[in-house]
């Protein structure tokens, strides 16, 4: 019976609806029962269920336009990131290109210092002869 009132309380709270303690029971099997409980009017109510209907069509309408808006920009990063995989590749490849280009740039610049050098000490030598 306690339970039951609760009940009544509760949906009587989550549909907005006002809860009215009547002398005669609300019974849903349409028998009488001794025992006082209490009913729900339904005149405010139904206009507030309407309203909440109303609210949620309308939240559900923007999660719908949200839902659209994120597959559309999932879409878009998926485009993006194939380009980048294939930029990676063109890139991959100019990364090597440039590695390979520093590898023999510095193998010059040893050969250029080699040179310097061989020149460096025939130079020393021509003028350490001079001053003899």
């Amino acid at each position: 019976s306690h339970f039951k009132v609760r009940l009544a309380r509760w949906r009587a709270t989550k549909l907005n609806l006002k809860a009215v303690a009547l002398s005669k029971p609300l019974n849903p099997w349409g028998f009488k029962s001794g025992h006082r409980r209490e009913e729900l009017v339904m005149g405010q109510g139904a206009m507030d269920l309407n309203e909440s209907f109303q609210q949620l069509e309308d939240k559900l309408s923007k999660a719908g336009e949200v839902f659209r808006r994120a597959i559309a920009e999932k879409q878009d990063l998926e485009k993006t990131l194939e380009r980048l995989k294939e930029d990676t590749g063109g890139s991959q490849k100019r990364l090597e290109a440039l590695q390979n280009e520093v590898k023999s740039l510095r193998r010059e610049r040893e050969e250029v210092r080699v040179r310097i050098e061989k020149l460096l000490t025939q130079i020393e030598g021509l003028t350490g002869q001079d001053k003899v």
